[in-house]
């Protein structure tokens, strides 16, 4: 199998420039000359490394150019009025900036500290004989707080500002703000060119991205280009930034997976689609340092000269992914380059010699699974790692088409996958592709380290070839247990669907058909043997699955029934009998698994008139009724696996063991209580302590109603009474068993989970389309049962 890992210089990453860029080495042993551009030299090679300024952990680094023989660098200090009992409001607001002086290896003169030309400096121009910034005030007024951004010299802000409404926010309570905000700017012919990259913060302090925000802004003069006109004819471009070279500006475009340089003028207004064409595929980011342009591709930094590229660092050691914010790169006069980059300091200077070479391993990554976070979360998280790490480093590449994973998987560029998918997994394990991880990292394996449920329901064949980081309880709920007969729960599907019918039909009026099967038919198991490799579709029971389907509503019924409910009702009121559930965080009080013991509890509660007291609360819960498990089905949000590439798999189960055993949450706030009031928390760890770390943190006391009631806005009460009655009757329940017993409860339902719940396949897609035949009234729910099962028993046959 070809291993094709990238191997560069070990923190000093060796990649070799153009012969224009470079200097040229001389045979005969003669002595060799370094190229020298505008008095400073080049370098054929660089090492690299990240350079402590000495800087606090409320400390960030913006940019920094060389004046005089010294540094001066732009950095981002903590509000001094910053309230830590209330960083709401501080929220996506930007750090108030200051010089910084440091002689030329990095000592700081302190005396001359002094403030930046704005409350918050983005950046300044290459030219240290030029006092240009770009920068931003903070204000507020009645819709919120925000940043106005403008010009900036030496004699105070330029008329006009750069953020402007051309740039489509109609919303008033919108401010172009965060210190996520970047910028490149540039002086030709006295005029300034500027690219710019900033954030939203919304009035309420929520912050979203909009059509502009992410994006990069060409501005010319005293206009915005539209660098996303595209008309028939043209070729597809997406605009990267703003590039200098020899003080020309440049916008850099992608076409193709290709850099083209477009030139500007101060005439410009609008950009052109001809230029000149280099190497290398620009993703975001470009730079100048007053001789060169820079520009990135994925991690890796790019130069070019106007007429050749080449990559001369891989960031990725550095922690640095696609989503980090890589500011400035500026040259010094001896030659070395330095990068800001996600608030650190990058040096690169010239490399003597030979080093050792590291590992840099891809990640690949399909369907993957957002929940609460998004696929750059992940890329955080490996940069995190990445950031110390030694000699092995990860870099996440996202695939759309597992056919595309598959080629890269088999030519040996994967070294870790990641997805929910178990289809894709188990297949790599049928071709030998994946390492059993008990053998490769077995520290994990310890007793009690991990939940052991969780990783018994992902053997196959004994083995465990992947584990989730986080999952959830997924089961079936009941309302009202004195509708239960005789106190017992369900032997099988039938019966459940025999009490649903009789007991709950909101439920249908509130689901389409294809809503229900989608929430019966996920457990494949239930059809199918995977030892035997063969299908039972044609039983009856997936033909009585489509008659309990069919009585579902059309959307517009369901439109129409929602619109009859009250807020309170519609959110809160506990009128249906029947539901799936997700359990991702402690049990309350009212949620038992035993029928006696809810009617017991149920009948110590006051009733109450009208939709929702305390007795319509309590529930029972069950995993659904199956013929092959006992227990509930687990929702693995995505699923870890490591190559057996003998050269990258201990480097892939370090990765794993990090994210599983190091990256964890040590405290969890005392007396979060309720799903309601959780911030940011994913489902639970399959790192037993940290789950139990979060799940104790309950058994501290006594949280008052009224005392979390308190803490609402008034005009959100008023908007919302449904909260309000939330918060009281939930917490007041849930307190009411609160500490060591729901803890132990909420247990119990993990350790009682037997099965990974199935992602989308190619086997859903059947029963889907066989299911809308039916629904349609095409055919009869035995012949989609039939038309199933011969579908579904050819796809296995081929799958082997």
């Amino acid at each position: 199998m070809k291993m094709n890992f990238k191997r560069i210089t070990a923190l000093l990453l060796v990649l070799l420039l153009t012969a224009s860029l470079l200097a040229s080495c001389k045979s005969g042993g003669e002595e060799e000359t370094v190229t020298e551009v505008d008095g400073i030299p080049v370098f054929d090679q660089y090492k690299s490394r990240k350079v402590d300024l000495g800087l606090s952990e409320d400390e960030v680094i913006y940019d920094i150019i060389e004046i005089d023989g010294m540094l001066r660098a732009t950095i981002g200090v903590l509000d001094p009025n910053y309230d830590p009992e209330h960083p709401e409001e501080y929220l996506g607001l930007p750090y108030p900036t200051e010089y910084r002086w440091y002689s030329l290896d990095y000592v700081e003169d302190t005396s001359k500290r002094e403030k930046t030309l704005s409350y918050y400096e983005i950046t300044f121009t290459a030219d240290p004989s030029v006092e240009f910034a770009l920068g931003g005030e903070f204000y507020e007024d009645e819709y919120g707080k925000g940043v106005q951004y403008h010009f900036y010299s030496d004699e105070g802000p330029q008329e006009g500002f750069l953020l402007s409404p051309e740039l489509g926010i109609d919303d008033p309570s919108t401010k172009a703000c965060t210190y996520g905000s970047m910028a490149h700017i540039m002086l030709y012919e006295g005029v300034p060119f500027a690219s710019f990259h900033y954030g939203v913060l919304h009035g309420d302090g929520i912050t979203y991205r909009s059509e502009w925000a992410g994006a990069e802004h060409l501005y010319v003069n005293d206009r915005f280009l539209n660098t996303k006109k595209w008309t028939p004819g043209d070729p597809k471009y997406t605009y990267h930034g703003l590039i200098g070279i020899k003080g020309v500006p440049y916008a850099l475009l992608e076409i193709n997976e290709k850099g083209c340089l477009v030139p500007l003028t101060p005439e410009t207004t609008e950009l052109p689609l001809k230029g000149i064409e280099i190497d290398g595929c620009p993703t975001g980011g470009a730079f100048t340092d007053g001789r060169f342009g820079y520009f990135m591709s994925g991690t890796e930094l790019w130069r070019t000269d106007g007429k050749e590229s080449k990559c001369i660092v891989d960031l990725v050691p550095y922690g640095v992914s696609l989503t980090s914010m890589v500011r400035s790169v500026r040259s010094i006069s001896d030659g070395r380059i330095l990068i800001s980059v996600d608030g650190k300091l990058i040096e690169l200077s010239e490399l003597v010699g030979s080093e050792e070479p590291i590992t840099i391993c891809d990640i690949g990554v399909i369907d993957y699974y957002e929940g609460y976070g998004e696929l750059g979360d992940l890329s955080l998280t490996v940069s995190k790692y990445n950031d110390q790490a030694n000699n092995a480093f990860f870099q996440v590449m996202e695939y759309e088409d597992v056919a595309d994973l598959n080629l890269a998987l088999l030519t040996g560029d994967i070294d870790m996958v990641i997805t929910p998918n178990q289809f894709t997994l188990n297949n790599y394990i049928k071709q030998g592709l994946l390492a059993p991880l008990e053998e490769v990292v077995p520290a994990l394996f310890e007793k009690d380290v991990l939940i052991e449920s969780v990783v018994d329901a992902t053997r196959v064949d004994g083995t465990c070839y992947y584990l989730p980081l986080n999952f959830e309880i997924c089961g079936k709920s009941i309302t009202d247990p004195s509708l239960l007969k005789e106190g017992k729960l369900f032997e099988n599907r039938l019966e459940y669907y025999d009490f649903v019918v009789q007991n709950d039909y909101e439920y249908f009026k509130s689901n389409t058909p294809r809503q229900i099967l989608t929430d019966f038919s996920r457990d494949l198991d239930e059809w199918i043997d995977w030892e035997s490799n063969t299908a039972h579709f044609d039983d009856g029971t997936f033909a009585a699955l489509l008659e309990f389907c069919r009585q579902g509503s059309a959307q517009d019924e369901i439109t129409e029934y929602w619109s009859t409910k009250t807020p309170l009702a519609n959110d809160w009121g506990r009128d249906w009998k029947s539901k799936s559930f997700i359990l991702k965080d402690s049990v309350e009080s009212y949620r038992f698994t035993d029928v006696k013991k809810a009617l017991d509890y149920q009948k110590t509660l006051p009733v109450t008139e009208g939709v929702g007291g305390p007795t319509t609360w309590v529930q029972v819960d069950f995993p659904m009724p199956s013929r092959v498990h006992n227990g509930y089905e687990i929702f693995a949000h995505n699923l870890y696996a490591v190559v057996d590439h003998e050269d990258t798999k201990a480097a892939a189960a370090d990765l794993l063991q990090w994210l599983i055993l190091e990256d964890v949450e040590e405290e969890f706030p005392e007396k979060q209580t309720t799903p309601f009031l959780a911030t940011g928390w994913d489902g639970f760890s399959i790192n037993k302590d940290e789950t139990d770390r979060y799940l104790r943190r309950l058994i501290d006391g006594y949280v008052d109603p009224e005392e979390e009631v308190a803490k609402i806005k008034p005009e959100v009460a008023k908007e919302f009474p449904n909260t309000v009655y939330h918060i009281r009757y939930n917490v007041q329940n849930y307190d009411m068993r609160c500490g060591q017993e729901q803890y132990e409860i909420t247990w119990s339902y993990i350790n009682n989970a037997d099965h990974l719940r199935y992602h989308d396949s190619e086997i859903h897609k059947v029963i889907v389309n066989e299911a809308a035949s039916f629904f349609s009234g095409s055919i009869t729910a035995k012949q989609a049962a039939e038309y199933v099962q011969n579908r579904i028993s050819l796809y296995l046959a081929e799958q082997g």
